[in-house]
């Protein structure tokens, strides 16, 4: 068993790791950011990485207040993926769950387990699970991003 530090400094070298590894390679916009802190640009649409002792996953977490919009915007995520071709489509999906706060969203997700991030053996097959869920994620979203963008209420 680790000390909240011992812990806290083994994430942090995975993540810096993992980073390190992604660096190089361009985003499918051309655009530059940060492949761990992925921002979509989307408002209350996030895609979120972690890992544990457990599982490493990654997931698209859609966290509008409204019910009915929540729902509509999972839906019309959900044909984008589909009809993209992506394997993004073999993810799972939750039309209901709850985020790290209690508030309601919906997920689109993949996981990655028995692997544990206190296990430099297992940071290998979880660097690679990061890197082909996160590009595959990246060049769905450069295609798809303005059509996210709108509203699916307004006419």
């Amino acid at each position: 068993m680790y000390s909240k530090q011992e812990a806290s400094i083994i994430r942090q070298r995975f993540w810096t790791a993992l980073g390190k590894y992604l660096a190089p390679i361009p985003f499918a916009n051309g655009e530059k950011q940060n492949w761990i802190n992925y921002k979509t640009g989307v408002k209350n649409i996030f895609f979120k990485t972690d890992a544990d002792n457990k599982k490493a996953g990654v997931r698209i977490e859609i966290a509008l207040a409204n019910e009915v919009q929540r729902e509509k915007k999972f839906e019309q995520l959900l044909n984008l993926i589909k009809q993209s071709g992506t394997n993004l489509k073999h993810w799972q999906t939750e039309k209901k769950s709850y985020n790290e706060q209690g508030k309601p969203v919906a997920l689109i997700y993949n996981e990655l387990s028995p692997v544990n991030i206190y296990n430099e053996e297992d940071w290998p097959e979880m660097i690679a699970f990061f890197k082909e869920k996160i590009i595959a994620f990246d060049a769905f979203w450069a295609n798809h991003k303005d059509i996210l963008e709108i509203d699916p209420d307004a006419s």
